[in-house]
């Protein structure tokens, strides 16, 4: 209901009921915000969240330049690392108690399909997770930011000393607690007056009432602490303790080490609600110079307790103006809280008669390993010691091989098998823009994406198949359910709130279903339910559509300013033959004013069946916290060791650097090609530029994540394996090459037959319930889709390789007993078993896919690659070449065959290369010996 006479500035007083039953199942009041105003003030919030959003790209270069900094330093034994843990662990103590703090609060959204038991400790671990995050962030920070500022700023005090007794009784500590409380109100009021200012020239911020949940939290003055400590220790720490002296260092300025942090991390708060989009960056980066010079002139210490103080007191606000006399208090208490270091040195003055002397605490004292160069050693080339495969060895795998064929031959149906993509996309989009046409629009106004979509859930094959047979629910894909796979193609406005969404079938190329998006103000007809319900059942009946088997199971309408829209669904009758039990086929129309403006096809499963099924139970929530505790434990175990490796021997990074450059730059041009498929993610209350900038900062995002990730694998193996880089030179990779080709030949093959095994086993003891799903090849959807495959290859490949060659360095050197080189495997198979298997046998069904997978790996590392470093590269880059040529020939488009063919060519022309680089060939000789094993 809308209150009558009550109306601010378009904003209407409204009421919601309802009905369950003969009951009142929900009641709330709320102003009902027009959509055009929010979707200006979402175009408004897109500005601040994409400038937010450059400055975090910055932030995370910085990051990584305070992780290599904290890897090269603690490498020279010139890391303090009991100061940089004393912080990470009060950071991880304050973090977790806010997350029990807030239990309060979150319990309210307690999901009632879950135990307890899974609430609670779902709670815990992801508690546990965020708060060793942040510890983990702090101790980095602080590590590699205190090795900078000992070493540039001799004559400052040292922060492992600042908070010693000794520390704090000096008078450079009373002095820099004294100036940063001070520097507290001097901010507030510069943000007053600045505001004030700015209010004079438009600027304006929404009203709001901040941190107004911490009344709920179980300590409210907690809280406070929490957000003074924790950002002002992780901002100061990485913007001022490291980020100055780098930059000074790289610069070699002292007035770009001073602006180029403070701009980063003023903007890197642009995303609050202020107006326009930079005037909150430009205020913050204005005092951020500010607090770079008084870093520079005193230390640390005083820009630290500034930042807390100003945190503490906003957030404390809240519990001052309550009048609560606890509330009071406390919240008083917890923003007050650097007073008591200051009271404390007051009294050791009053009592000594003088403050202490600093000449002890200085980082002159604390000293600094001096990072000489170290020359250049010579390289020694190792010999290498290869003893080829024996004839027995190779005998042995043309007979596996063999075996391994025979498995291509044997059939298993799979969910969705029969979907292929004949249909070019540029034909997908002309036949949506002739639908719409049809319908009396222009395509020409509008911008347009496309895309491959899924709209199948895999628990509706789950119940399909547990109540049928796969048969069945593949038969029921394929005929009633067209709209399972589609082109997605999708006719856009920017900042228009009007969109076509057309889903076209991809082996028949017919619109299948389709939603017309419009404004809440766009003017219609108002039509009556019956009229409504005689255009819809006309819609469906040109969809050839017959109701008579089918009744109207929901229906309900929404009066509008200029129209209404009225909601109908059909659910086929009992007996229907896409009905398999009580999962029924149901069909929406959607009818605006008079048009229908949207129809879809979809499957209503039980709700009590579906709860059982997802629902979760304290022992999910304990296998997560194992996968996480172990992956935890590796990822220590690894570190620990990789530290003492890179102290003991020199590690050639150029290589490493220049592989993993260009896979990141070969990732980044993949995502370019999707550019068309990453718009059906547009919001129209972004202006496309924005929206395209944010774009490119994501992908640079994922670029550097790339680029980390196969850098820190890559150097991770070359450290394992000295001799690695040597194995790829021209005259050492001969000794290596035709065992290399037969292994890796061997190896893929075998994958792809332990595929085909586990799919019988599958089949034929779950009926396919274990993999209820399909996959999709969104690289269709690329503008070249066989350089997006062959980006995917390379990066894979990579991946796969370095991976297996840190499994195998593992079990051979760091697991020394036979015993446990057993125990481990079948444990970790175990523990990360799918979330979603439900019994027994689904369980060991996948335990012993799994299983497979890793014997045979196991065995072809142990019997066949062995110590054959190319094979292992060979094996990772030919496994997912593989995997692109089935994938291009099994999806039934044109060009998707012609460029098998071409990956064939180039598989073909590798090992031809490989096989013969500088040495005489000929392939008779090369037959008849290869027969003649």
């Amino acid at each position: 209901y809308k209150e009558k006479d009550v109306e601010i500035y378009n904003a209407t007083y409204r009421f919601e009921i309802l009905v369950q039953g003969n009951k009142i199942g929900k009641y709330r009041e709320y102003l009902k915000i027009p959509e055009e105003w929010k979707r200006e003030y979402q175009h408004l919030r897109s500005l601040n969240t994409t400038t937010a959003a450059m400055a975090e790209i910055f932030s995370l270069i910085i990051s990584i330049a305070a992780l290599i900094i904290f890897i090269i330093r603690i490498s020279k034994r010139d890391v303090r690392l009991r100061t940089a843990i004393i912080f990470g662990l009060i950071t991880f103590c304050l973090q977790l108690f806010s997350v029990f703090n807030r239990i309060p609060i979150t319990v309210y959204n307690f999901d009632t399909n879950q135990s307890l038991g899974n609430f609670y400790s779902t709670l815990i671990i992801l508690g546990i997770l965020k708060s060793l995050f942040f510890g983990l962030l702090v101790t980095l920070i602080a590590g590699a930011g205190e090795a900078l500022y000992r070493q540039h700023y001799a004559k400052k005090m040292s922060l492992t000393k600042t908070f010693s007794l000794q520390g704090m009784k000096t008078k450079r500590f009373f002095f820099s607690l004294l100036v940063g409380i001070t520097l507290a109100f001097v901010f507030m009021a510069f943000q007053t007056f600045f505001y004030l200012s700015a209010k004079r020239y438009g600027a304006w911020s929404p009203a709001e009432v901040p941190y107004s949940e911490i009344l709920n939290t179980a300590f409210p003055w907690m809280f406070v602490i929490f957000a003074g400590f924790t950002p002002a220790v992780i901002e100061e720490f990485t913007f001022r303790m490291f980020s100055i002296p780098f930059i000074e260092k790289v610069s070699k300025s002292k007035v770009l080490a001073i602006l180029i942090p403070a701009a980063i991390w003023g903007f890197a708060h642009a995303n609050y609600p202020n107006q326009p989009f930079w005037i909150r960056g430009v205020e913050v980066s204005i005092f951020g110079i500010i607090i770079g010079v008084v870093f520079l002139k005193l230390n640390i210490l005083a820009v630290l307790v500034w930042h807390y103080t100003v945190d503490a007191l906003y957030s404390s606000l809240i519990l001052i103006r309550t009048g609560n006399t606890y509330l009071v208090i406390s919240g008083a208490l917890a923003a007050g809280i650097m007073l008591i270091p200051l009271l404390y040195n007051l009294i050791m003055y009053i009592k000594n008669g003088r403050f202490a002397s600093s000449r002890s605490i200085t980082n002159e004292i604390e000293g600094t390993v001096k990072l000489v160069e170290v020359e250049e050693k010579v390289k020694v080339i190792p010999e290498i010691k290869y003893k080829p495969l024996s004839k027995k060895r190779l005998r042995t795998g043309v007979i596996l091989g063999l075996i391994f064929l025979i498995t291509f031959f044997i059939h298993v149906e799979k969910v969705g098998e029969f979907y292929r993509y004949p249909v070019q996309k540029r034909e997908i989009v002309n036949t949506a823009k002739r639908f719409i046409e049809n319908r009396g629009v222009d395509p020409k106004n509008f911008k347009y994406a496309v895309g491959l979509e899924k709209n199948y859930k895999s628990i509706w094959g789950r119940y399909a198949i547990e109540n049928s047979s796969l048969e069945k629910l593949n038969t029921v894909l394929a005929q009633y359910l067209p709209n399972s796979s589609v082109w997605y193609v999708r006719f856009f406005k920017p900042l228009e709130k009007e969109e076509y969404r057309v889903y076209v079938n991809p082996m028949d190329n017919v619109v299948v279903s389709f939603n017309h998006i419009i404004a809440e103000t766009a003017p219609g007809y108002t039509l009556t339910k019956e009229n409504a319900i005689l255009r819809a059942e006309a819609f469906l009946a040109q969809q050839d559509i017959d109701l008579s088997e089918f009744e109207l199971k929901e229906e309900f309408s929404h009066q509008l300013e200029n129209r209404t829209d009225h909601t109908f669904i059909w659910e086929a009758r009992e007996g229907y033959p896409s009905n398999i039990n009580e999962e029924k086929l149901r069909f929406k129309v959607i009818v605006k004013g008079d048009e229908v403006s949207s129809f879809d096809r979809f499957y209503k499963l039980p709700e009590d069946w579906v709860r059982v099924q997802t629902q979760r139970t304290v022992f999910d929530s304990i296998r997560i916290g194992l996968q996480i505790g172990i992956i935890l434990t590796l990822a220590v175990v690894a570190i620990l060791f990789f530290l003492k490796r890179f102290k003991s021997q020199s590690i050639e990074w150029k290589p490493a650097i220049v592989v993993s450059l260009v896979i990141a730059l070969l990732v980044i041009l993949g995502e370019i090609l999707l550019y068309k498929k990453a718009q059906l993610e547009y919001n129209t209350t972004w202006s496309v530029g924005v929206w395209n900038i944010l774009w490119i900062l994501l992908t640079l995002l994922k670029g550097i994540g790339v680029w980390g990730l196969i850098l820190l694998l890559i150097i991770s193996i070359v450290a394992l394996y000295p001799h690695l880089l040597y194995s790829f030179k021209m005259d050492r990779r001969q000794v290596y090459s035709t065992d290399a080709v037969f292994s890796s030949a061997l190896l893929i093959m075998g994958l792809f037959a332990i595929s085909k095994i586990s799919s019988i086993i599958a089949s034929s003891w779950t009926g396919g319930i274990a993999s209820p799903d399909f996959v999709l090849p969104n690289f269709l959807a690329s503008q070249l889709p066989p350089l997006n495959v062959f980006i995917q290859v390379c990066f894979k490949g990579v991946v796969a390789a370095c991976v297996i060659g840190l499994i195998t360095f593992s079990l051979k050197n760091i697991i020394s007993k036979t015993i446990c080189k057993i125990i481990i495997p079948v444990v970790l198979i175990a523990v990360f078993m799918p979330l979603n298997v439900d019994t027994i046998l689904e369980f060991l069904v996948n335990y012993i896919s799994v299983a497979l997978f890793v014997l045979w790996i196991w065995i072809g590392i142990r019997y066949f690659l062995r110590d054959n470093i190319p094979a292992y590269i060979y094996s990772g880059l030919g496994f997912y070449m593989v995997c692109a040529i089935v994938d291009f020939i099994k999806f039934g488009s044109p060009r998707g065959k012609l460029s098998a063919y071409f990956f064939v060519l180039i598989l073909v022309i590798g090992v031809i290369l490989i096989l013969t680089e500088k040495r005489s060939f000929n392939i008779k000789v090369k037959l008849r010996e290869y027969f003649n094993r």
